[in-house]
């Protein structure tokens, strides 16, 4: 069946003025006006291994990595922020299935602040050392990061061991599962001090909006095409596309690719992609449901081209498609097919509702309200009776 890529680092969104410093060239993040630029931004905007990506003001990015195992893995960086990546390409069996992927190995911490569900990456944090102390591996390390001039603050966000790099006592934490903290740590050059964070204004206006921003800015924040409406366009494109494909290929002759020395593999596939085209009528998920549905995978270890070991991959799991192909055969790929073509019916309602495209404006419109007004008061100086002994 080949290697299943899981994905490399990438971000999955920003806004405002991003720099992406790489070998002494310093590149500023394009805007896109809508979402197929975004699509080929996005495989312009690679980030790569040793990166330093640096946010401006009212500026904000999301980056995630794909470690082996499918943690999950990312980091959101906040205005006037800073950091440097490593990553790490791997290659293996996960669960008895071939993957391989990209996942960020490393991260160097400058300054700034930072959401940080790090998965197996290695920290490097002024004047900090975190690890991870989850009795339960299946529960996500997470913690909120916030460095300033001459202290860093970690906000808890699952049990971790925070120790200062200038020595003295570690620092266990036992945040309420699912919350983001319910203490913090600050740290500088005399000492660590602990307290609950609805002391400082700084964290409580952190720990109040940082999911809300960090997390939560919509692909697409200043297009002027809206998402129904994309997707819309998008599936009568395909549907076109799909149409004038079926058209041109015209009725599958099976005698003439026979002589022309065609394998009976590839015109079982022929076959299954004009049937399956013509049902999904432009939709790529129902396409592929249908070629999955209609394909004779028994026959497909006799392609061309394919090494022992794929032949011998694909004789081995003809089974397991077959008894898959049972449970979507029928009125339940009938469904599948009418849900395509009902989806296509929301969207068209969707993009032309004016009510609907009020409510996404208004949502809009707030959530660019929250990221222009977002700053941060100072944090006070550290008082000694927060100190850990």
């Amino acid at each position: 069946m080949g290697v299943v890529e899981t994905g490399n680092v990438a971000y999955t969104n920003y806004t405002g003025d991003i720099t992406l410093a790489r070998k002494g060239q310093k590149t500023k993040f394009a805007q896109a006006k809508n979402m197929d630029e975004e699509l080929e931004l996005m495989q312009k905007q690679k980030i790569q291994d040793g990166d330093c990506i640096s946010t401006g003001r009212k500026s904000f990015i999301t980056i995630a990595g794909h470690p082996k195992g499918g943690a999950f893995q990312f980091i959101s960086v906040f205005p006037e922020s800073e950091l440097v990546l490593r990553t790490k390409n791997w290659e293996g069996a996960v669960k008895g299935e071939e993957q391989k992927g990209q996942g960020i190995s490393k991260i160097e911490f400058a300054k700034g602040t930072f959401i940080v569900y790090p998965a197996d990456a290695q920290l490097e944090i002024p004047l900090v050392e975190i690890k991870d102390i989850n009795e339960d591996k299946g529960m996500q390390f997470k913690f909120i990061l916030d460095i300033v001039q001459g202290a860093t603050v970690v906000i808890p966000g699952s049990r971790m061991l925070v120790k200062s790099k200038a020595g003295g006592k570690p620092c266990e934490t036992y945040p309420a599962y699912g919350s983001m903290g319910m203490t913090q740590l600050m740290v500088t050059t005399s000492g660590m001090y602990e307290k609950s964070m609805e002391v400082d204004e700084r964290v409580a206006k952190l720990s109040s909006t940082a999911l809300q921003i960090g997390m939560g800015i919509p692909a697409g924040l200043k297009y002027e095409e809206g998402s129904a409406e994309y997707a819309l366009r998008k599936i009568k494109e395909n549907k076109k596309k799909t149409e004038e494909a079926v058209k041109s290929a015209g009725e599958i002759d099976v005698e003439a690719m026979r002589k022309k020395g065609a394998s009976e593999a590839q015109i079982e596939l022929a076959k299954s992609m004009r049937a399956s085209m013509k049902a999904a009528s432009g939709s790529g998920a129902a396409f592929g449901i249908n070629m999955l549905a209609s394909m004779d995978f028994s026959k497909m270890k006799d392609m061309p081209g394919l090494t022992p070991e794929q032949k011998k991959q694909m004789e081995e799991a003809a089974p397991k498609f077959a008894q898959l192909q049972k449970q979507l055969s029928g009125a339940k790929l009938q469904q599948i097919n009418a849900q395509a073509q009902l989806s296509e019916k929301y969207l068209q309602t969707a993009a032309s509702d004016p009510v609907a495209k009020k409510r996404v404006n208004q949502a809009k419109a707030q959530m660019q309200e929250m990221i222009d007004s977002f700053s941060l008061p100072p944090y006070p100086k550290p008082d000694e009776k927060f100190r850990v002994k």
